[in-house]
């Protein structure tokens, strides 16, 4: 027998991950002004790592920190999930998962400026 809820858990997550990684880098130029964009429109072609010399983008240069976020941005994307997926149609758990990815993302910007003297959102 199939559990639905549980196809309805990590089916919502893995939709909302992926959509959220699609705006990962979008985020990365919010929080930073670094020249990262969506991966359809250049990706990492525009970010401030491929010109010599500071400021280079810290998620970019250092791939750990990017993984880090990455991986905070997934689990609360899979909390609230999990919190969504009993009560609310999967189009709305997709877009909670999604909704969660980014803002995780765009809180881990905010302490990854701060921790490194950064300016706070310099992309606004």
């Amino acid at each position: 027998m199939v559990d639905r809820r549980r196809w309805r858990l990590w089916g919502g997550w893995l939709l909302g991950l992926g959509l959220g990684s699609l705006s990962f880098l979008t985020i990365c130029d919010l929080s930073f002004d670094c020249g990262c964009c969506a991966p359809g429109m250049g990706g990492l072609d525009h970010c401030d790592i491929q010109i010599a010399g500071p400021p280079d983008c810290p998620w970019c240069e250092h791939l750990a920190i990017s993984a880090v976020v990455f991986v905070f941005a997934a689990i609360g994307a899979l909390a609230t999930t999990w919190a969504a997926v009993a009560r609310l149609p999967f189009v709305v758990v997709v877009a909670a998962s999604w909704a969660s990815f980014n803002l995780a993302t765009i809180l881990a910007g905010i302490v990854t400026a701060i921790a490194l003297g950064r300016p706070v959102l310099a992309g606004l």
